[in-house]
């Protein structure tokens, strides 16, 4: 079985499986939480891998596969060459078209797609210069601005469903809500301390399910291979629907009543392996006003594989050696069919995850 680049998951999975590399059943099913492909596999890097959870040993026999494979794709004139003789300055669609065309290949239809999947995949690929990144964020966005039209036509939404922005009867019943948040009492432990799990099940108890659900038909993500209503790469409401609730009842509670400050995207430096700063955001910080540091920092997630809530347990962390707040919580959101919570690591509940 010859590798291609337009292997799905699952063809991917068996040529490595086939390929004896000493790759077990749990690498595997990492590439498949992560729904990598045959393009993306030929992207990934060591701090990728890492990221995704993958042991030193794995890693190294990965990374000289895709070495080898690559090898193989420039000997045979692949259309990876592309990206790899022109600067990020000179890529765009039709130079790419252009440049198939005179190698005396036949250009096909999925060579769009290939373009323009590879350049969303490498817009966010930190190991790229802020400037490169840049380029690329600019060219994609270019491309889903060139197919807006074809776009919107593909989404129906029953107007019955949605409440304009400026309705009266929307904006009365957040007014009340927020007047009802007003009146709550502050959750303190014994030693007089803001018990953080009390307040998170009551900002929860709050939430206006209908504003989620409208805000849901604006700004969704793919569950991937999570089941959602008996199906598979279903919508479901990104994590930034929930941060506006929570940040709403956060704000009109502890903020406006009981001046506690509450910090949205707490913006962080970080340097990465690669030598260069990277930016982080911590999604909130509840902190006291005369307080240097926060009392708690929260991470939310919304629907996510187990990989992914591996990788913000992992995450906040960083963010934690950075604020020195007394406590860490990531709050996850699903709405998988027949959930079953994924819990932190013992050893990372022993460092204080909540």
């Amino acid at each position: 079985m010859a590798f291609s680049i337009d292997f799905n998951t699952e063809q991917l999975v068996s040529f490595l499986h086939i390929q004896n590399i000493g790759l077990d059943s749990d690498d595997l099913d990492l590439l498949k939480d992560e729904k990598i492909n045959g393009r993306s596999f030929l992207l990934l890097t060591q701090d990728l891998l890492l990221t995704m959870g993958f042991k030193m040993g794995p890693i190294i026999c990965i990374l000289e596969l895709i070495s080898s494979l690559k090898n193989e794709s420039n000997s045979s004139g692949g259309r990876l060459d592309y990206f790899q003789i022109f600067s990020v300055e000179q890529w765009s669609k039709d130079h790419f078209i252009n440049w198939i065309s005179k190698k005396d290949q036949t250009p096909s239809r999925n060579d769009n797609h290939f373009f323009v999947t590879l350049i969303g995949l490498l817009k966010d690929d930190s190991l790229l210069s802020a400037r490169s990144r840049s380029i690329i964020k600019d060219l994609f966005l270019q491309r889903k601005k060139d197919g807006s039209n074809k776009v919107s036509k593909n989404i129906n939404l029953p107007s019955s469903s949605i409440l304009p922005p400026s309705s009266p009867l929307s904006v009365k019943r957040k007014h009340v809500d927020d007047d009802n948040i007003m009146q709550l009492e502050l959750p303190l432990r014994l030693n007089q301390s803001l018990d953080t799990f009390e307040v998170l099940k009551t900002v929860v108890r709050h939430f206006d399910t209908d504003m989620i659900v409208q805000g849901s038909l604006f700004s969704y993500k793919s569950s991937n291979h999570l089941v959602i209503d008996s199906q598979c790469y279903n919508k479901v409401p990104r994590e930034s629907v929930y941060d506006a609730e929570m940040y709403r009842i956060l704000v009109n509670w502890l903020k406006l009543t009981h001046h506690i400050n509450i910090v949205s995207q707490w913006h962080l430096n970080h340097i990465g392996k690669d030598g260069d700063p990277h930016h982080l955001y911590c999604d909130f910080a509840i902190k006291f006003n005369s307080s240097t540091f926060p009392i708690a920092i929260l991470e939310l997630v919304v629907t996510a594989s187990s990989a992914d809530l591996e990788r913000h347990y992992i995450r906040i962390f960083e963010y934690a050696s950075q604020l020195c707040s007394d406590e860490i919580w990531v709050i996850h959101f699903s709405c998988e069919d027949n959930f079953v919570p994924y819990w932190p690591r013992k050893r990372l509940q022993k460092r204080g995850l909540n």
